[in-house]
């Protein structure tokens, strides 16, 4: 059985939708921080949501 996703799929939608619609755009730690998530996951998540676009 896979362990939990620390990061609800509505957390990672908001963080890359702040990011897409931010101008200029943050600072990837900054953002991470005023979310409440690390640095590394929201570019992760960032990472991710390119493939969604295709």
């Amino acid at each position: 059985m896979a362990a939990p996703r620390k990061y609800s799929l509505e957390l990672r939608e908001r963080a890359v939708r702040m990011y897409r619609t931010s101008d200029p755009k943050p600072q990837t730690k900054k953002l991470a921080v005023d979310l409440g998530v690390h640095p590394e996951a929201l570019r992760g998540h960032w990472r991710v949501s390119l493939s969604w676009r295709g």
